[in-house]
Formats: C-alpha cells, sequence, structure tokens
C-alpha cells in the first residue's frame, strides 16, 4: 500500500509539473494572438484548448470561410434529391453506379458539419468543442479519400469508359488520367490526416512539436508570389454586346436558370481558355434567398453549334430549320473539366467586393477586376504583418477578424459554396430532362463531364489540396467542337433579336416535356 502511495504522489508530482511546463510554453505561444475568453485560462487544458482555437483560425484544414455551413447542408440535401431522381431514370449497374459515385454526397455533408464545428470551435472554444471537430473533420477527410478510391477504380476498370481520349475545352484527358489525378488528391488528404493527428495529440499534450502560431500567421500573411498589374485596358465593345445578349437571354429563361445578372467579371486568365490573356465572364444570380446558385458565362465570345451537324434526336428537321445556330455556354462545368477554377475564383472576388469596399455587394452595373482584388488583398497582408495584438490596439480586435477572415476567403476559394452546388443542380437537370425523352447521356459522359469531382472535392482550395490535374492543357479551338463563333461568324450574318430569338427558341426545345 505505501509503495503503491508513493507511486501515486510522484506520478502526480511529475503530472503536475508537466502541466504548469505546458502552460507556460502555451502563454508564450499565444501572447502575441487574439482568442476568446476561456475561464481558467492559465490552466494548461483550457490554454490547448485557446492554442486550439487559434490555430484552426488561423490555418484551417479544409477551412471553408465565407460559406454558411447550415445553407450548404440543405443544398447537398438537395444535391442528394437530384441524384436520386437521375439515378432512378437509369437501370441496372448505372443507376447502381450514379447512386455511388457521380457525386461525394457523403463528404460533402461531412464537410457542412466539420465547417460548423470548426466556426463554433473558434468563436466559443471548448475542450468539448475542440474534440468534436477534430472527430468531424477527420470524418470529412475519410469520406473525400474513398470516395475518391471509388471513383478512380470505376475510370479504371468500368468497361462504360472508352480508353481514347476525350476532349474537353482547355485540354484533352482519358479515364486513367482522371483516375491518376483522383490518387494524387489522395495523397494529399493523406497529407492532411497526418496533419489533423498532430493536432488532435497536442489538444492533449502540447510539445514543441506543435505546429507554430506564429508560422501560421506568417503563412497567412505571406505576400503571393502571383504578379499583377492594376492598370487594366477598356472591356472591348464586343465584350459589352455580348454580355448584354446573355443578360437578355437569361432575363427571359424559366425554371432555374431565370435570376437576374451580377456584375461583369474580369480574370486575369482562364484554364479553359488558355489562349485568351484576359477573361470575361458575367454573373448570374438565380433562384430564392434561400437556394440561390450562382453561374459563369463567358463573353469574350458567344459559341453556337451549326445545327446541321448537331446530333441529337431532339434535333429534328423542322428544329434545324427553325434555329440553324444552337447557343452553347462555352465556360460551364461539363464541357470544360477545369472550370471551376474560374467559377471559384470569381465567387470568391464578388464576395470579396462588398467586405474590401465595406458596402453593398456588387450589382449589373459594377465590373470585378481579379487584379485589384488581389492588390486589395495584399495590402491588407502588408497590415496585418506587423502583428494581431500589435495592430489591434490600433484598430481594434474585431478589425483584425475581418481582415484575418477577407484572407482566408481570398486563399480557400470556397464561400457560398451552397451557390455553387446549386448551380450544378441546375445543370444537371439537363439529365433528367434527356433521360425522360428515353436520350439519356451515357454513362461516361455522367460521370466524367458531369461529376466535377475537382469542385466538389474541394481542390481549388488550398487548406484542402492542389487543384486536381485532369487534363492535359491544350490552346481552344473551335473547331475541335464544331462551334461558330458569334463575333467572327454569326455577327455578320445575324442581328441581335435574331440571335436572341435562336438562343430562346433551343432553350425550350431542350428543356420543353415531348
Amino acid at each position: 500500500m505505501l509503495v503503491a502511495a508513493v507511486f501515486v504522489a510522484v506520478s502526480y508530482f511529475y503530472y503536475e509539473r508537466n502541466q504548469r511546463a505546458q502552460a507556460a510554453q502555451l502563454s508564450v505561444e499565444l501572447k502575441d494572438f487574439i482568442f476568446p475568453t476561456i475561464p481558467e485560462t492559465t490552466d494548461a487544458r483550457a490554454l490547448r484548448v485557446a492554442y486550439a482555437a487559434v490555430l484552426n483560425r488561423l490555418d484551417p484544414i479544409f477551412g471553408m470561410e465565407g460559406t454558411d455551413p447550415d445553407k450548404l447542408g440543405e443544398s447537398v440535401d438537395n444535391l442528394a434529391v437530384s441524384v436520386s431522381r437521375v439515378a432512378s431514370l437509369y437501370t441496372g449497374s448505372g443507376k447502381d453506379l450514379i447512386e455511388r459515385v457521380w457525386h461525394p454526397i457523403q463528404f460533402l455533408k461531412d464537410i457542412a458539419a466539420a465547417e460548423r464545428a470548426r466556426q463554433e470551435l473558434i468563436t466559443s472554444p471548448s475542450s468539448e468543442d475542440a474534440h468534436t471537430y477534430y472527430r468531424l473533420l477527420g470524418n470529412a477527410i475519410d469520406s473525400a479519400s474513398t470516395y475518391a478510391a471509388t471513383l478512380a477504380d470505376v475510370f479504371r476498370t468500368n468497361g462504360a469508359f472508352s480508353k481514347h481520349t476525350v476532349t474537353f475545352i482547355g485540354g484533352l484527358s482519358t479515364p486513367p488520367l482522371f483516375a491518376a489525378a483522383l490518387e494524387d488528391y489522395r495523397t494529399s488528404l493523406a497529407d492532411k490526416k497526418r496533419q489533423l493527428l498532430v493536432r488532435e495529440a497536442c489538444l492533449d499534450d502540447y510539445s514543441e512539436k506543435c505546429p507554430s502560431l506564429e508560422n501560421a500567421f506568417a503563412a497567412l500573411t505571406a505576400s503571393s508570389t502571383m504578379s499583377f498589374d492594376e492598370s487594366h485596358p477598356p472591356v472591348p465593345q464586343i465584350v459589352r454586346e455580348n454580355a448584354e445578349i446573355v443578360r437578355l437571354n437569361y432575363s427571359a429563361a424559366s425554371g432555374m436558370v431565370r435570376g437576374t445578372p451580377g456584375p461583369l467579371i474580369v480574370l486575369n486568365d482562364s484554364p479553359c481558355f488558355t489562349n485568351t490573356p484576359t477573361s470575361y465572364y458575367q454573373s448570374w444570380i438565380a433562384g430564392t434567398e434561400r437556394q440561390k446558385s450562382f453561374a459563369l458565362y463567358y463573353v469574350n465570345d458567344l459559341f453556337f453549334y451549326d445545327a446541321k451537324t448537331f446530333n441529337g434526336p431532339h434535333v429534328t428537321p423542322q428544329v434545324k430549320k427553325e434555329i440553324p445556330y444552337l447557343y452553347q455556354p462555352a465556360a460551364n462545368l461539363y464541357l470544360c473539366p477545369v472550370s471551376g477554377d474560374d467559377l471559384t475564383r470569381a465567387i470568391t472576388l464578388d464576395t470579396l467586393y462588398p467586405l474590401l469596399a465595406g458596402g453593398a455587394p456588387a450589382s449589373s452595373g459594377d465590373m470585378l477586376y481579379e487584379a485589384d482584388i488581389i492588390s486589395s488583398v495584399e495590402k491588407l497582408k502588408t497590415r496585418l504583418i506587423v502583428g494581431e495584438k500589435v495592430l489591434a490596439q490600433e484598430i481594434g480586435e474585431e478589425k483584425i477578424l475581418v481582415m484575418e477572415r477577407i484572407l482566408h476567403i481570398a486563399r480557400e476559394r470556397s464561400p457560398r459554396f451552397d451557390e455553387v452546388i446549386y448551380d450544378a443542380i441546375s445543370n444537371n437537370s439537363l439529365i433528367e430532362v434527356l433521360a425522360l425523352r428515353k436520350e439519356p447521356i451515357s454513362l461516361s459522359a455522367v460521370l466524367m463531364s458531369r461529376g466535377y469531382a475537382p469542385l466538389f472535392l474541394l481542390s481549388y482550395n488550398t487548406s484542402v489540396s492542389e487543384p486536381l490535374r485532369l487534363v492535359t492543357p491544350s490552346f481552344f479551338d473551335t473547331s475541335d467542337f464544331r462551334l461558330v463563333s458569334y463575333n467572327d461568324v454569326l455577327k455578320m450574318i445575324y442581328n441581335r433579336a435574331e440571335i436572341l430569338a435562336f438562343m430562346s427558341r433551343w432553350r425550350q426545345v431542350q428543356y420543353e416535356s415531348q
């Protein structure tokens, strides 16, 4: 008994000494950073929670700053309903594959739960909140990896996928290339899982092996290596005309695409249109306040299929006579598999504009230049680099947190992700229409062109991975897709009213019931 008592006393002595040492280390680690008041903050356990809150604010894994997790969860539920509806229109193995691997539903549900927990942890931290967040984040990483592995196996082994090269806008690809990109993504996830395990360990036992808050802050405020030029030439007149045609076309639409124009967004480049130095996009807001979608329409040029050479059961001789040219939005999620790069950049700019300008969201009369937004974000980094506590003495802690939120939105490129999902649901509606007409899109096209894996797996988010390399980049050539340019050809033949009539009638033919 005496020996046991001595052992317990000695163990407690060393435990208490270790806890005091951790508290001293954590006090030093936290002294330059903002964190919510936690009862008994000198206690090592409470300080470890504070450390976790600051670390996951400064350097989140799978961060989605600017996304409402509740709205995200609702949008994923609607995406799941959309998947079930489409799957019910296919049979056999096709139905099974659409249900299992078309979209990463479980991952999206898990990341919505994890982001909700992260936001709770950084605003009102507790030990329970921290453990819950890490558990949910682990679930999200695991479900992303499982989905990527399953989809990669389908691309490698399923007979529905041809082995020949597929030509997309932005580049060439094959099913094996898709599979390899997904395996690379899984390698990134394995690294994120290792980082998560380190953070979990630090929640119970802080040591010098734990990630440095100073390093996390330095990474957040590091100057971008991207070069940018704030001077920009006037918007070409043809771009303005094309944007007006797009606005008139979709303002007259019905269903999920009917909405209102957002700002004209000017991106420095595009992985889809690799031979165009500047890409102009008309942004489009559709849906209700609770189920809003954000879409982009490329307006450097407008592209049409020649109806005479277009294959499709619904393009009858009468349709070809009535609509000689069929409008095809070029920068959509299925013609260019890497168009999610442009979409996430654009919605990020649209989200950052009111935060940087301190005013209302951008409207249809505004123009958002990527170079301008990048420049403004870089200026915030310059202000923050002195440190949170130092700058807070000048402008207050609340403004510091707003500035850092802007940096995270710019860095993670995943704001308002529910609106991205509703855009995908809108894009997928044509699959359902064609299947109901007994003209189903092939299974390979559904999974390769309309699965949106790079976008839905958050591969454009630097807190997750590098973008999935699904294609071998190539110059955009309209002849590869049998597309006819409005700028170079159709504008010389038809007036604007005629072009709008073609666009309106083609939309009716595509979506009207047969």
